[in-house]
């Protein structure tokens, strides 16, 4: 029986954190069992040489047969039984650690109380104003506002207990840290909830949200506080789809991108691109030209790097847009600028898909077909996209392996298990259209100089494009009604 969920967690650990967490075990505070730390050793060379397929070595059998040899077998796979459960919860003991000691406001509010519960004073008293720091730092994420209320917090428990010094438990403080913390974290899900309403059109009730927007305008906290004049803008956004307040929004992000944390302003500016995306496809057009400029803002300040590389997805999700906003001469360079920001085991094959894209776009179709061809994809997604990929452009260029492809194609969608019901439900839909269009394309070229029978056939392209038009689960909606449209224009 294979450990899932170990190896899901030491799979998604980088490098360093993998080392770190053979620092961790081999720390006798934190892991008492030699063997434990044998078990991590064996699984980590497992992961370092065979990557994604290293799951199999997680298997009890084959990891009590190299470790225990010499014992037997039923006595090793419980013993390695044993031992994977307590990896596992060394392993989560492990990331809450991490998580920790990343942040330095948290640690220092944990001390202050751990201190305060054990009424040692003139320690407290040290430590809090050796981290006074923390307490102007900038409140750069939602959590930044929660610890500077846990501070104020601690000072008003602390003065509370404290009859020696007689303190001022500074009540105020406290009662305004927590209103403020209360105001953004509202912010953040009312924006959450109104995302939601604008993707699945049901409407999100949001108690208290008018309130909180009058505290906001009252007490000034969008001008003391940027992170919560972006989320203001952010609900006024949702709320009007006005560009004014997305001007105010973009405005707020840039002149204050140095005081929010990266992990924030992830958030945010992808938050922001997605609104913009979906304008633009209800022809919302003054939200086209953002869309690239927040992108391009993001780019310039690393926003997208995680651990020193740019991932595959957010760069796939670039190119895609700028192709379908028709920005091709931006897009050559984007891709020739930071395709060397890739991971290294992905770079070659990613450029080449890219290229493969934008020739496309270009309409040299078979350039497009000969760099696509050299793609190794890897993972199903992109095989699905090299796929739809290679299918336009034998349609576009009539290739005669086009019926054969389409039948390929078909056949890996229904054998593919790592496929979503959704996914391959989509996928089968082009499929489906792409070959019913296919055959009457076809029908009209051996038709053509007929005009009876031509007469019969355009009512079937005419019935596909409304039957397409008013379908919702299709990959590449798009591009079949524009064929199916350049078809109906032939007669």
């Amino acid at each position: 029986m294979i450990s899932n969920t170990l190896f899901l967690l030491l799979e998604k650990l980088t490098k360093q954190e993998l080392q770190h967490l053979a620092d961790y075990l081999q720390s006798p505070y934190f892991n008492k069992e030699e063997e434990v730390y044998r078990l991590y050793a064996f699984l980590h060379e497992k992961i370092e040489k065979y990557k994604e397929t290293a799951q199999i070595f997680f298997d009890k059998k084959i990891i009590a047969k190299g470790l225990f040899p010499q014992l037997e077998s039923k006595k090793s796979i419980r013993k390695t039984a044993t031992l994977l459960k307590k990896l596992e919860q060394l392993t989560l003991s492990f990331i809450i650690q991490q998580k920790r000691e990343e942040n330095k406001a948290e640690e220092a509010n944990l001390l202050l109380e751990g201190l305060n519960d054990r009424h040692i004073n003139e320690v407290w008293l040290k430590v809090w104003k050796n981290t006074a720091a923390e307490k102007n730092m900038t409140l750069g994420n939602i959590d930044a506002f929660r610890q500077h209320y846990l501070r104020s917090q601690n000072w008003h428990e602390f003065a509370i207990l404290d009859h020696k010094l007689k303190t001022d438990t500074k009540l105020e403080n406290i009662i305004g840290d927590f209103e403020t913390y209360f105001v953004v974290q509202m912010l953040e899900y009312a924006c959450a909830a109104l995302n939601k309403q604008q993707k699945t059109g049901e409407r999100q009730d949001i108690a208290m949200l008018s309130a909180v927007l009058q505290h906001i305008e009252k007490a000034n906290l969008g001008e003391k506080y940027p992170l919560i004049a972006a989320y203001k803008n952010f609900v006024l956004l949702f709320q009007t789809q006005s560009v004014a307040y997305f001007e105010d929004l973009w405005q707020v992000l840039r002149e204050n991108i140095s005081h929010f944390q990266k992990s924030e302003l992830n958030a945010l500016y992808i938050t922001a691109i997605n609104f913009a995306i979906i304008q633009y496809l209800k022809g919302n057009t003054p939200f086209n030209d953002y869309i690239l400029n927040l992108y391009e803002q993001m780019l310039n300040n690393n926003i997208l790097v995680t651990n020193h590389y740019l991932s595959h997805q957010h760069f796939k999700n670039i190119l895609t847009i700028a192709l379908h906003l028709d920005k091709i001469a931006w897009v050559k360079q984007f891709v020739e600028k930071y395709g060397e920001q890739l991971p290294p085991e992905i770079r070659d094959d990613m450029t080449l898909f890219s290229k493969a894209s934008i020739a496309f776009y270009e309409k040299k179709y078979e350039e497009a077909q000969h760099l696509v061809w050299k793609v190794n994809e890897f993972n199903f997604t992109y095989h699905l996209n090299k796929e739809l990929l290679l299918l336009k452009t034998f349609y576009l260029c009539r290739n005669v392996y086009l019926e054969s492809k389409l039948e390929s194609f078909r056949s890996y969608l229904r054998t593919n298990k790592q496929l979503s019901t959704n996914v391959k439900q989509e996928y089968e839909n082009f499929y489906k259209t792409l070959k019913k269009l296919l055959q009457l394309r076809e029908k009209y070229f051996f038709l053509k100089n007929d005009s009876n029978k031509l007469a019969k056939l355009k009512p079937q392209v005419e019935k596909l494009l409304n039957r397409l038009e008013n379908q919702e689960k299709i990959a590449d909606k798009k591009w079949l009604c524009e064929q199916t449209e350049l078809l109906l224009k032939e007669f």
